[in-house]
């Protein structure tokens, strides 16, 4: 998991957060798609992802979703889950042992935005305390 970033170091955006890029990590995707619907005439939904990887393979992904999805992934088992602030909003921390229908082990933070976005980001570094110091690097613009 990355570790918190120097303040000096630039800021990026993805949708409303503002961050620090997560230092040793360098960006692999950054996509946006609209998905159609299931409601005739409602508005598609607009899902943002992110990643980024280190030199050991560790993996940090990003999403952001507006709207109804009809995507569903598949379900999530928390074998542990607590509480925290991200950019002063509550976010629910998790660690799992089964995400998008598939057995793995991984830190997950599930919060919603300022302006109607929903967020998860996660990643495959189990250590709680790197995990948590990125999310802190998180604030809303």
């Amino acid at each position: 998991m990355p570790k918190s970033s120097a303040s000096t170091q630039p800021m990026t955006t993805f949708d409303e957060l503002s961050y620090p890029p997560p230092a040793g990590y360098t960006l692999k995707d950054d996509t946006t798609e609209q998905i159609p619907s299931l409601i005739p005439g409602a508005e598609p939904a607009v899902e943002r992802y992110r990643s980024y990887i280190d030199a050991a393979g560790n993996r940090l992904h990003m999403f952001s979703f507006r709207g109804l999805s009809s995507r569903d992934r598949g379900p999530m088992k928390a074998e542990e889950t607590w509480n925290l602030l991200i950019g002063g909003r509550e976010a629910r921390i998790s660690r799992v042992s089964m995400f998008f229908g598939a057995p793995q082990n991984l830190l997950t933070a599930h919060f919603d935005g300022a302006s109607g976005a929903n967020y998860l980001v996660y990643t495959n570094q189990l250590d709680r305390a790197r995990f948590e110091a990125f999310l802190a690097t998180l604030k809303f613009h």
